[in-house]
This record gives structure tokens, C-alpha cells and sequence, in this order.
């Protein structure tokens, strides 16, 4: 991260956070994931999956899930969401949790978290998240948690009314477009965290970093 990304950082409050390929590198293990509970025996299906999971990154598995029982033949009821909606939780957390941390961002969390308000803007489940900042003794460092069913956008709409916060003094730290829209339709200055399945998004974002460091 440049000077001046510091230095823009620092004038601001509040700091939302998305989890996934901005704390930890665990977009790839939740593709994986995705890949191996649907496309079984499809190796066609198994990368089409992981092409649609990492390019929408920052959407809800309750909207993909729908998707991919559709794509592998099998009825989109709410008995097959819900089972298949477990077996991924159990499968990815401990993936999740065991996944290498973005570069300099543990200790980034921990200095701004003296200075800045930090919030978790997560699409994934509220309990889940919440389980895994814990195993990751992060927890403390944020006031507060927003997993599913919160959208992103409504979470940060949400936060800055309660904590009558201007806009203009929060940031966001995202990856997926999905985070682009809510930080632009709520008026807070984005910062893109560079991965390798995110440079359609470079385009679009005035701050674009590699890490934390």
C-alpha cells in the first residue's frame, strides 16, 4: 500500500471490511469447494463453477447454490438448498480458517483498530463469519459483524445511520464487485484489493492495492 492510500486511509472513521480475499486469501478454497460439492464426476461443470464463484466473489452461496443445483441437474427445492447449503458450511470453514492471511493485513486490523472504527461487511452467513473471526482471535478488533442475510449495501446504509457517520469518513475495503456497488451507491471511497481474478474490476476503481504492507 502507497503513501497516499495511507494517507487517505487515515483521514477517514470507519473502515468496512469485506472477509474473503481482503483478510484472508480464501476465495480459491471456497471455489474448490463449490466445485467439489457440484461437479462430481464433471470435470466441464467442475471449472465452470469455479469460473462463476470467483468472478462473483461477493455473492451470497444462498444465490449460488440455486445456480449450481440448476446446472447439475438436481430440483432447486428448499430441502436440496438447505442440505447442500451445510454441507458447504462444514466443509469450508476449517478451509477457511487454515488459508494463508492477505499480506501485512493482520497487523493492519490490529493498528486501525486503535484509531478507526472496523466493520465486517461479509456475505457470508452471520454465525459463520462471526465463528471464524473468532478462531482467527480477530474478533475484538471490530465493532461490528454484518453476515447474511444483510446485503452489503444495506449493511453499510445501516451502519453509517447508527453511528451518525458521514460518508465521507468511512472507507471500504473490498475485492468483488459487489462490494464496488455498495461503497459507490452509498458514497464511500472504495479501495479494490488486487487478486488474481479481479483485474475486470481495475477499471473501475480509483484505488486499487496489492496488500497491506
Amino acid at each position: 500500500m502507497n503513501l497516499k492510500h495511507r494517507n487517505l486511509i487515515e483521514k477517514r472513521k470507519l473502515i468496512f471490511w469485506d472477509f474473503d480475499g481482503v483478510i484472508k486469501e480464501s476465495n480459491e478454497v471456497k471455489g474448490i469447494a463449490f466445485s467439489r460439492l457440484f461437479g462430481f464426476q464433471k470435470p466441464l461443470l467442475e471449472e465452470k463453477i469455479k469460473k462463476h464463484h470467483f468472478k462473483n466473489s461477493g455473492i451470497s452461496r444462498y444465490e449460488k447454490i440455486p445456480l449450481y443445483l440448476s446446472w447439475s441437474d438436481i430440483e432447486v427445492d428448499k430441502q436440496n438448498l438447505f442440505a447442500f447449503a451445510e454441507k458447504f458450511s462444514k466443509e469450508v470453514v476449517d478451509l477457511v480458517v487454515e488459508s494463508e492471511w492477505v499480506l501485512g493485513v493482520k497487523s493492519f486490523i490490529r493498528d486501525k483498530s486503535d484509531s478507526h472504527l472496523n466493520i465486517i461487511v461479509s456475505a457470508t452467513p452471520q454465525q459463520e463469519i462471526e465463528d471464524i473471526l473468532e478462531r482467527l482471535n480477530i474478533r475484538k478488533n471490530f465493532i461490528k459483524i454484518y453476515g447474511y442475510p444483510i446485503s452489503k449495501e444495506q449493511a453499510v446504509i445501516d451502519c453509517l445511520n447508527e453511528l451518525n457517520i458521514n460518508p465521507d469518513e468511512a472507507c471500504y475495503f473490498g475485492d468483488a464487485k459487489s462490494d464496488l456497488v455498495a461503497a459507490r451507491n452509498c458514497n464511500v471511497m472504495f479501495f479494490l484489493r488486487r487478486t488474481k481474478y479481479n483485474s475486470f474490476l481495475e477499471a473501475l476503481s480509483e484505488n486499487v492495492i496489492g496488500d497491506f504492507q
